[in-house]
């Protein structure tokens, strides 16, 4: 199932211009992301701030798959990906398994990171994500 999954997604590549659903979801989504970073930002507990950045990470997640135009095929791609702990050589698909396990390393409740680690690494892949969706989707997020 996996491979059959990425084949049906690297033939779909092609198709990377979204249409316009999609491109205002994953505008939404980019926006949403950052407001959820700056929300992690002004947080006072630990767990209020991992939780933010964690839907903030999967914000920009779904912003990117809606960017790509798929966000089914890639979800379920990713997470079988993660889950059989394959990596990929597409750059988009490392870059959504690398946010997934940052997502997943954030949300553990007995990782030792700190806040100002958690809002850091939150920030740079929103930012990164950012720029990979404004060049997918042609316009500013």
């Amino acid at each position: 199932m996996l491979t059959q999954l990425s084949r049906i997604w690297r033939e779909n590549m092609v198709d990377l211009i979204c249409d316009e659903y999609r491109r205002a979801w994953a505008l939404r989504y980019s926006r949403e992301a950052g407001v959820d970073l700056a929300l992690a930002r002004q947080a006072a507990s630990i767990a209020s701030v991992r939780d933010l950045s964690t839907i903030a990470l999967r914000k920009t997640q779904l912003a990117i798959q809606y960017a790509l135009g798929q966000p089914e095929y890639l979800d379920v791609l990713v997470s079988e990906l993660s889950f059989a702990r394959i990596s990929s050589r597409e750059p988009l698909l490392s870059l959504l398994l690398k946010i997934r396990a940052v997502m997943r390393d954030i949300s553990d409740s007995q990782s030792p990171l700190n806040k100002e680690t958690i809002v850091a690494v939150t920030e740079t892949i929103v930012n990164a994500s950012t720029a990979v969706i404004e060049a997918v989707i042609g316009e500013e997020a």
